[in-house]
């Protein structure tokens, strides 16, 4: 508002937009990542979970990653869930370290990035399943009464064939031992969820578990 000195006033709306600068480059949770591998592991095996954040806003804020190095493209890929997975078996021996660096990059003007390094090592034994999580934080919408309704999903690294299980079973979820989605039991219809604690277990093919 403006007022002169008789008293004459007038106002006027000014608006104001806030653009968000990419001012943030996405940070990995770890600046090394180490893992197991089993020498004759097969395609499609996960061999670690990855994370990288990003404090900016829409666009600027969203992370992919890439490997950078050539000479593992052709053995490992990433999705942009930051799961690092085996999709050919390279030539190694029991003993071998691998260092497969990855990439984060946001989507910003100019994009911005970091990069992470995973050290796997190469082992002859059987590989222990391992919960990429040693504790879930999952929550429930207030409304939700569907059967089967997706709660969230557990992962593993560790071992190609992954089973999940639930121990012991629930009544009001089912984890899918395959993908891993814990989800509401279809028999349950109530739609009253309060505060559960579930233990879950992966077991692979050797029965070797993780918890």
């Amino acid at each position: 508002m403006v007022e002169d000195h008789a008293g004459l006033a007038d106002s006027f709306q000014v608006t104001i937009w806030l653009h968000d600068i990419n001012d943030n480059a996405p940070l990995f949770s770890q600046s090394l990542y180490t893992a197991t591998m089993h020498e004759a592991a097969s395609p499609v095996m996960q061999i670690t979970t990855l994370e990288a954040t990003d404090p900016d806003l829409a666009e600027n804020g969203r992370v992919t990653y890439y490997l950078t190095d050539q000479r593992w493209k052709t053995f490992f890929t990433i999705d942009q869930s930051g799961n690092l997975k085996l999709i050919a078996s390279p030539e190694v021996e029991v003993g071998d370290i691998i260092y497969v660096y990855i990439e984060a990059r946001d989507h910003g003007s100019p994009r911005q990035s970091s990069t992470t390094v995973v050290k796997i090592e190469v082992t002859g034994k059987t590989i222990k399943p391992r919960l990429d999580n040693s504790f879930y934080d999952l929550e429930i919408r207030s409304d939700a009464n569907e059967s089967g309704e997706a709660v969230g999903v557990l992962t593993a690294s560790g071992s190609s064939v992954v089973t999940y299980k639930l121990t012991p079973e629930s009544d009001l979820f089912v984890l899918d031992p395959e993908t891993g989605v814990l989800s509401l039991n279809p028999d349950q219809t109530s739609g009253v969820y309060q505060s559960y604690i579930l233990e879950a277990v992966a077991v692979d093919d050797s029965s070797v578990t993780s918890e």
